[in-house]
């Protein structure tokens, strides 16, 4: 088994297909590309996989919970998609004629006991509004570093930009 590059440029791992491809180094990663016999940072390629890095930290970071004191003290929120469309359901009850004065919404205490907490319309909508200033934090956060990577203008630039 080796590695090679084709007469179009295209890199691929196995036996040789062509007797004219090139055998060369395994290649570093997607983002190289072989150009007068080395293997060269494909700009463009590494920016993407470096945004796609990001977005997943993104991602992991909405989900990973908040904390909020709408309950007087602190607790632990979660904010998984499924806890996001519960919490929303609830805010949205809030705001109906004849809603509940009470509503149960799942969150730890500073010992880690997790409850599905009563909660009074104002102090569910506070989680609510908690849960959209972290998710709006973490956006900016992500707007602002892509920015980074779409200005960087060599490889070590992209690798500087980091969640």
């Amino acid at each position: 088994m080796g590695f090679y590059v084709d007469g179009s440029g295209l890199y691929y791992e196995g036996d040789r297909i062509d007797p004219s491809d090139i055998e060369v180094e395994q290649r570093p990663s997607s983002a190289f590309i072989y150009v007068n016999g080395s293997w060269v940072a494909d700009l463009s390629a590494i920016k993407s996989e470096r945004i796609a890095g990001l977005k997943a930290s993104l991602q992991s970071a909405i989900v990973a919970g908040i904390e909020s004191d709408a309950l007087g003290i602190p607790h632990a929120y979660p904010t998984a998609l499924t806890d996001q469309a519960n919490l929303n359901g609830l805010v949205t009850e809030t705001l109906l004629p004849g809603a509940a004065a009470e509503f149960k919404f799942w969150c730890a205490d500073s010992a880690g006991n997790w409850l599905r907490r009563v909660h009074t319309a104002e102090q569910i909508r506070q989680v609510g509004i908690d849960v959209a200033t972290h998710i709006k934090a973490q956006q900016s956060h992500y707007e602002a570093l892509l920015i980074s990577v779409e200005n960087a203008e060599d490889v070590d630039a992209v690798a500087a930009v980091v969640w």
